[in-house]
Protein backbone atom coordinates (compact mmCIF):
# COMPACT_ATOMS: atom_id res chain seq x y z
CA UNK A 1 0.00 0.00 0.00
CA UNK A 2 1.22 3.53 -0.90
CA UNK A 3 1.93 5.85 1.77
CA UNK A 4 0.11 8.94 1.77
CA UNK A 5 1.80 11.89 -0.18
CA UNK A 6 2.04 15.11 2.65
CA UNK A 7 -0.18 18.04 1.91
CA UNK A 8 2.27 20.75 0.46
CA UNK A 9 1.16 24.05 -0.42
CA UNK A 10 1.94 27.21 -1.84
CA UNK A 11 1.83 30.88 -1.21
CA UNK A 12 0.73 31.42 -4.74
CA UNK A 13 -2.61 29.02 -3.58
CA UNK A 14 -2.80 31.47 -0.83
CA UNK A 15 -2.39 34.76 -2.62
CA UNK A 16 -5.02 33.47 -4.92
CA UNK A 17 -7.06 32.42 -2.15
CA UNK A 18 -6.64 35.91 -0.74
CA UNK A 19 -8.43 37.61 -4.12
CA UNK A 20 -10.63 35.29 -3.90
CA UNK A 21 -12.15 36.43 -0.51
CA UNK A 22 -10.87 33.35 1.31
CA UNK A 23 -8.61 34.08 4.20
CA UNK A 24 -5.63 31.73 3.98
CA UNK A 25 -6.09 30.51 7.52
CA UNK A 26 -9.41 28.90 5.86
CA UNK A 27 -7.67 26.78 3.83
CA UNK A 28 -7.50 22.81 4.29
CA UNK A 29 -3.96 22.74 3.87
CA UNK A 30 -3.61 25.72 6.09
CA UNK A 31 -1.38 23.84 8.80
CA UNK A 32 1.49 22.97 6.27
CA UNK A 33 1.92 25.96 4.33
CA UNK A 34 5.44 27.02 4.61
CA UNK A 35 6.75 28.78 1.37
CA UNK A 36 10.34 29.97 0.06
CA UNK A 37 10.56 33.39 -0.48
CA UNK A 38 13.20 35.53 -2.69
CA UNK A 39 13.69 39.08 -3.99
CA UNK A 40 16.50 40.86 -5.91
CA UNK A 41 17.43 44.40 -4.96
CA UNK A 42 18.82 47.02 -7.59
CA UNK A 43 19.98 50.44 -7.19
CA UNK A 44 17.78 52.96 -8.29
CA UNK A 45 14.41 50.20 -8.02
CA UNK A 46 12.40 50.43 -5.31
CA UNK A 47 10.83 46.57 -4.41
CA UNK A 48 7.79 46.53 -2.31
CA UNK A 49 6.89 44.10 -0.10
CA UNK A 50 3.80 42.56 0.65
CA UNK A 51 3.33 39.27 2.55
CA UNK A 52 0.42 36.78 1.79
CA UNK A 53 -2.71 37.68 4.01
CA UNK A 54 -2.64 35.48 6.93
CA UNK A 55 0.98 35.13 6.86
CA UNK A 56 4.39 36.56 7.93
CA UNK A 57 7.13 36.36 6.05
CA UNK A 58 10.72 35.55 7.58
CA UNK A 59 13.98 37.47 5.90
CA UNK A 60 16.86 35.16 6.78
CA UNK A 61 19.59 35.83 4.40
CA UNK A 62 21.29 38.71 2.23
CA UNK A 63 24.13 37.95 -0.15
CA UNK A 64 25.84 40.24 -3.27
CA UNK A 65 26.21 39.61 -6.38
CA UNK A 66 28.51 42.37 -7.35
CA UNK A 67 32.16 43.00 -9.53
CA UNK A 68 32.88 46.33 -8.24
CA UNK A 69 34.45 47.99 -4.97
CA UNK A 70 31.15 50.15 -4.01
CA UNK A 71 29.21 49.53 -0.83
CA UNK A 72 25.92 48.80 -0.62
CA UNK A 73 23.39 49.72 1.43
CA UNK A 74 20.43 47.70 1.96
CA UNK A 75 17.25 49.90 3.48
CA UNK A 76 13.72 48.95 4.74
CA UNK A 77 11.11 51.22 5.11
CA UNK A 78 7.84 50.00 7.10
CA UNK A 79 5.71 50.68 10.11
CA UNK A 80 5.78 49.76 13.58
CA UNK A 81 3.50 48.40 15.80
CA UNK A 82 1.42 51.59 17.10
CA UNK A 83 2.02 53.18 13.36
CA UNK A 84 5.24 55.06 12.89
CA UNK A 85 7.07 54.86 9.70
CA UNK A 86 10.37 52.94 10.13
CA UNK A 87 13.15 53.95 7.74
CA UNK A 88 16.13 51.82 8.48
CA UNK A 89 19.28 50.56 7.22
CA UNK A 90 19.82 46.80 8.02
CA UNK A 91 22.96 46.20 6.70
CA UNK A 92 26.13 47.16 4.49
CA UNK A 93 27.78 44.89 2.07
CA UNK A 94 30.97 44.97 -0.30
CA UNK A 95 32.96 42.47 -2.12
CA UNK A 96 35.94 40.97 -0.69
CA UNK A 97 34.91 42.23 2.92
CA UNK A 98 31.19 41.41 3.19
CA UNK A 99 29.50 39.43 0.80
CA UNK A 100 26.52 37.59 2.81
CA UNK A 101 25.39 37.15 6.38
CA UNK A 102 22.06 35.93 8.49
CA UNK A 103 19.32 38.04 9.37
CA UNK A 104 16.39 37.64 11.52
CA UNK A 105 13.67 39.52 9.88
CA UNK A 106 9.83 39.21 10.39
CA UNK A 107 7.61 41.28 8.44
CA UNK A 108 3.75 40.51 9.34
CA UNK A 109 0.88 40.79 6.56
CA UNK A 110 -0.63 44.17 7.76
CA UNK A 111 2.77 46.63 7.74
CA UNK A 112 3.79 46.20 3.46
CA UNK A 113 7.55 47.49 3.62
CA UNK A 114 9.45 48.87 1.33
CA UNK A 115 13.51 47.56 -0.06
CA UNK A 116 15.45 49.29 -2.06
CA UNK A 117 19.94 49.91 -1.90
CA UNK A 118 22.02 52.79 -2.00
CA UNK A 119 25.25 52.57 -3.20
CA UNK A 120 28.51 54.74 -2.11
CA UNK A 121 31.81 54.20 -4.00
CA UNK A 122 33.10 53.29 -7.74
CA UNK A 123 30.55 51.25 -9.39
CA UNK A 124 26.91 50.04 -8.11
CA UNK A 125 26.04 48.06 -10.78
CA UNK A 126 25.65 44.65 -8.83
CA UNK A 127 22.56 43.40 -7.22
CA UNK A 128 21.53 42.14 -3.31
CA UNK A 129 20.03 38.74 -3.17
CA UNK A 130 17.55 38.63 -0.07
CA UNK A 131 15.90 35.15 1.33
CA UNK A 132 13.77 33.94 3.02
CA UNK A 133 9.96 31.65 4.26
CA UNK A 134 6.85 32.38 4.76
CA UNK A 135 4.65 31.01 7.45
CA UNK A 136 1.35 30.95 8.51
CA UNK A 137 0.67 33.61 11.46
CA UNK A 138 -1.12 30.94 13.36
CA UNK A 139 -4.26 33.21 14.63
CA UNK A 140 -7.88 33.09 14.21
CA UNK A 141 -9.99 35.93 13.54
CA UNK A 142 -10.93 36.50 16.90
CA UNK A 143 -7.41 36.65 18.22
CA UNK A 144 -6.76 39.14 14.88
CA UNK A 145 -10.22 41.38 16.82
CA UNK A 146 -8.41 41.20 20.34
CA UNK A 147 -4.93 42.53 19.18
CA UNK A 148 -6.64 45.53 17.31
CA UNK A 149 -8.78 45.92 20.29
CA UNK A 150 -5.54 46.10 22.35
CA UNK A 151 -3.49 48.48 20.59
CA UNK A 152 -6.50 51.07 19.96
CA UNK A 153 -7.39 51.37 23.30
CA UNK A 154 -10.41 49.59 23.36
CA UNK A 155 -9.48 45.69 25.22
CA UNK A 156 -12.45 44.83 27.90
CA UNK A 157 -12.39 42.00 30.02
CA UNK A 158 -15.26 40.01 29.30
CA UNK A 159 -18.76 40.29 30.70
CA UNK A 160 -18.51 36.14 31.64
CA UNK A 161 -15.44 36.21 32.89
CA UNK A 162 -16.16 39.40 35.39
CA UNK A 163 -19.51 37.13 35.92
CA UNK A 164 -16.95 34.23 36.81
CA UNK A 165 -15.08 35.96 39.16
CA UNK A 166 -17.86 37.65 41.05
CA UNK A 167 -19.33 33.63 41.63
CA UNK A 168 -15.69 32.20 42.48
CA UNK A 169 -15.60 34.73 45.36
CA UNK A 170 -19.00 34.18 46.32
CA UNK A 171 -18.13 30.73 46.59
CA UNK A 172 -14.99 31.64 48.61
CA UNK A 173 -16.40 33.62 50.83
CA UNK A 174 -19.46 31.30 51.83
CA UNK A 175 -17.02 28.58 52.62
CA UNK A 176 -14.47 30.55 54.57
CA UNK A 177 -18.41 31.72 56.59
CA UNK A 178 -18.77 27.85 56.80
CA UNK A 179 -15.41 26.78 58.50
CA UNK A 180 -16.20 30.25 61.08
CA UNK A 181 -19.09 28.51 61.57
CA UNK A 182 -17.66 25.15 62.06
CA UNK A 183 -14.44 26.43 64.61
CA UNK A 184 -17.15 28.59 66.37
CA UNK A 185 -19.23 25.39 67.27
CA UNK A 186 -16.38 23.57 67.90
CA UNK A 187 -15.43 26.15 71.05
CA UNK A 188 -19.07 26.36 72.21
CA UNK A 189 -18.75 22.57 72.75
CA UNK A 190 -15.42 22.72 74.43
CA UNK A 191 -16.68 25.19 76.79
CA UNK A 192 -19.83 23.11 77.19
CA UNK A 193 -17.18 19.93 78.26
CA UNK A 194 -15.32 22.14 80.64
CA UNK A 195 -18.55 23.50 82.62
CA UNK A 196 -19.55 19.93 82.58
CA UNK A 197 -16.24 18.81 84.15
CA UNK A 198 -16.34 21.51 86.82
CA UNK A 199 -19.78 20.52 88.22
CA UNK A 200 -18.50 16.86 88.35
CA UNK A 201 -15.76 17.83 90.46
CA UNK A 202 -18.32 20.11 92.50
CA UNK A 203 -20.27 16.91 93.00
CA UNK A 204 -17.45 14.72 93.55
CA UNK A 205 -16.22 17.83 96.82
CA UNK A 206 -19.97 17.75 97.75
CA UNK A 207 -20.43 14.27 97.98
CA UNK A 208 -16.55 13.91 99.98
CA UNK A 209 -18.13 16.43 102.76
CA UNK A 210 -20.84 14.02 103.09
CA UNK A 211 -18.85 11.12 103.86
CA UNK A 212 -16.61 13.40 106.31
CA UNK A 213 -19.61 14.13 108.18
Amino acid sequence: RASPQPLICSADHHRRSARSGTRASSCCCFAMAVSFWGKTLKRGVLEEVTPVEGFVLNVSQIALDADDDARYQVWVKTFDIIGETCDSMICVLQKGKLESTGLQLVFGDDAPCEMRIRTTGKGGAGSVHLSGYMQPTMLDDDDDDDDDDFLNGEYDVDDDDEEEEVDDDDEMDEDYDEKAAAADAVDDGDDVDDEDEDDDEDDDDDDDEDDEE
